[in-house]
């Protein structure tokens, strides 16, 4: 079955995602309580490099994702086009291009 939501649109809000971790240090509901055990601990350098691991961690993983949408939207085509798929394969009718 076809997702409901288009690969177009996945690609989309994975790339916001990860757009929204790099700006991860200008949130203003996180206070200084959800990390004190962690930046008291740790020298100002390390916590640093902790978060920018993180960061790189998390982009990395969001780039593999994308990189999968980007296959399957260019194997299977977008959700307009799934939906003309079977929309004609209902009707009896191939897709322009495609063999019966």
């Amino acid at each position: 079955m076809a997702s409901a939501t288009s690969k177009e649109t996945e690609i989309k809000l994975t790339n916001v995602a990860r757009a929204s971790l790099e700006e991860e240090s200008h949130r203003t509901h996180v206070t200084y309580e959800t990390y004190r055990s962690l930046l008291e601990t740790r020298s100002p350098e390390v916590v640093a490099n902790i978060i920018i691991c993180l960061i790189h961690r998390a982009n990395y993983l969001l780039d593999q994702q994308l990189r999968q949408l980007e296959q399957a939207f260019v194997k299977e085509g977008g959700l307009r086009e799934r939906m003309l798929r079977a929309r004609l394969k209902e009707r009896g009718k191939t897709v322009p291009g495609q063999s019966r």
